[in-house]
Parts: C-alpha cells; structure tokens; sequence
C-alpha cells in the first residue's frame, strides 16, 4: 500500500461516517511535503531506517538508496512549507 493511501485510510477512521457511506476525504484540505535531497545534508536528517515494510517498499518504487520521513525536518521547516 502506498503512504499516501495509507494516511488517507488512517485519516478516513477519524472522520464521522454519514448515511450514504465512509467520509469523504473532500472536505479536507491536502497538502503534500516533500524532503529535497539537499535538506538530508543541510539538517542532517538519519537515513538509517532500513527495515521497515513502508521504506522498502519507498525505496523500491523510487529506485533510492536513502529515505526520511518528514517529521525529521525541524518543524519551522515543515511549517515553511505548508
């Protein structure tokens, strides 16, 4: 399963269901953050995480060797961006 379909059913269990089904994920407001690969140098973020299903499972759809979850940025930064 991809992250962001990951999120968005983990998101969903916390939205009210209505009559006609499961929440809808309309009525949120989206944004999607990234990590540059200057920002791993630049903050020096660990890229150690190797064992996870989820990074392997990045690291094989993006032919990478090296991956960070956002939370390692410094949270002005992740603010900055939003």
């Amino acid at each position: 399963m991809s992250i962001v379909r990951a999120c968005e059913n983990t998101i969903r269990g916390f939205l009210p269901s209505n009559s006609t089904g499961p929440a809808k994920l309309e009525c949120l407001d989206w944004k999607r953050l990234g990590i540059m690969p200057g920002d791993i140098e630049e903050y020096n973020l660990d890229t150690s995480q190797k064992g996870d299903t989820k990074t392997k499972a990045f690291l094989a759809e993006y032919g990478s060797d090296r991956c960070v979850e956002i939370d390692a940025l410094p949270r002005e930064m992740i603010e900055k961006r939003t």
